[in-house]
């Protein structure tokens, strides 16, 4: 059983009369890692279906079931994709600069205009992601989260994937305090959406 059970887990699983779970994957959050873990039981994915993973939620999918998606903290969430686009190559197409023209990964994005900081695909923003979704949880209430809907994922062992190389570093005050401005609604949606 659970050991932590948040009231709106309860509230939904009422309100939608205990309808199967989908999961919708929000880019850098630790959805792969989902992904893996609801692989082995009866949850729902695009993935799963056989869709474009990094997708939001419609209606009709939210008619049919529970949908919930993993959110991180936003600053982490993205000093984590800048290192994960450095370490795969997948930034200077963005930035038209490499991290060899820099200093580090602070002066790096601090070169950027806002513009462009804000511009990933398909990355987006904790809000885009939002739309028909009923439940936001953190990574670390997965486990609990599942066995309060009747899934028990204690024998599934699996290591975090696609998870992101800090070899370029991390964000100086500076850098967040810039990062902050630009994903300032995210950062209170998160706020909200995980108290």
């Amino acid at each position: 059983m659970a050991s932590i059970i948040k009231p709106e887990w309860a509230a939904i699983k009422n309100i939608k009369n205990n309808k199967p779970l989908f999961f919708v994957h929000v880019p850098k959050c630790g959805g792969t890692y989902v992904n893996s873990i609801i692989s082995k039981v009866d949850v729902k994915s695009f993935k799963k279906i056989g869709e474009f993973t990094h997708k939001t939620a419609t209606k009709e999918v939210n008619d049919n079931h529970i949908v919930f998606a993993v959110i991180r903290e936003p600053i982490s969430r993205y000093e984590s994709l800048i290192n994960y686009r450095i370490s795969t190559n997948r930034i200077a197409n963005v930035f038209n600069s490499t991290i060899d023209d820099h200093d580090d990964i602070n002066s790096y994005v601090n070169n950027q205009p806002d513009k462009i900081l804000s511009s990933f695909s398909p990355y987006y923003t904790l809000t885009y992601y939002s739309r028909d979704v009923d439940i936001f949880i953190t990574i670390d209430e997965l486990s609990d989260f599942l066995a309060f809907f009747g899934y028990d994922i204690s024998k599934i062992n699996y290591p975090k994937l696609n998870t992101s190389n800090r070899k370029y570093g991390r964000f100086n005050k500076k850098t967040i305090d810039r990062v902050s401005k630009i994903f300032k609604h995210d950062i209170k949606f998160y706020q909200e959406n995980t108290s």
